[in-house]
């Protein structure tokens, strides 16, 4: 084997090694961005089911402070209205 044959030999094997590296690492980095991806997936999950347990709590007292006092809630009701109206006048 001469020096230019064993030259490309080494330089393909070389490049070979780096690109198995390369990959190896990209393969890596996307299994840890589909982790953290998978994490905050679960995260999401667990907020959206906080959110709507407390959106819930928070229309069942409304609820209850309508049903004790409608015609409060209606006065409250018809005054945010006017100040919304008022307010869309101006601008």
């Amino acid at each position: 084997m001469n020096t230019t044959e064993g030259n490309t030999e080494h330089t393909k094997h070389t490049g070979n090694s780096k690109t198995q590296r390369f990959a190896e690492s990209l393969h890596e980095g996307v299994d840890k961005a589909a982790e953290k991806g998978a994490r905050l997936e679960e995260q999401l999950y667990e907020s959206r089911e906080n959110l709507d347990e407390e959106a819930r709590r928070l229309n069942a007292g409304v609820l209850r402070a309508v049903r004790k006092n409608p015609w409060l809630a209606l006065g409250g009701t018809i005054a945010v209205g006017f100040l919304l109206g008022a307010m869309s006048r101006r601008t």
